[in-house]
C-alpha cells in the first residue's frame, strides 16, 4: 500500500471512532434521562449527566450552593435579600 492510501485509511477509522465514541455518549446520557423524570428536574435544579447543578430555581428566586469547611451554605443570588 502506498503512504497515501494508509493515511486516508487511518484518517478513516480515527473519525469513524469518534463519531462512534460520541454516540455512545449521546446515547448514555439520553437513557439515563428520563423524559418523565424531567419536568421534576428542572423545578428543582438543571441536570447535567445526572450531577446536580450548584445554581437552584424556587418561585422567582435564584439560589446558590458553595461549599465551605463545615459542609455547604445555601445563599439567595436573586432577587437581592438586600432590599
Amino acid at each position: 500500500m502506498s503512504k497515501k492510501a494508509v493515511s486516508i485509511l487511518l484518517v478513516v477509522i480515527i473519525s469513524l471512532l469518534l463519531i462512534s465514541y460520541h454516540f455512545y455518549e449521546f446515547l448514555k446520557v439520553f437513557s439515563s434521562n428520563p423524559s418523565d423524570m424531567w419536568s421534576r428536574d428542572l423545578t428543582v435544579g438543571e441536570k447535567n449527566l445526572n450531577m446536580p447543578s450548584p445554581l437552584f430555581w424556587d418561585g422567582g428566586s435564584v439560589y446558590g450552593i458553595w461549599t465551605n469547611d463545615t459542609g455547604f451554605a445555601i445563599s439567595q443570588i436573586y432577587p437581592s435579600q438586600m432590599a
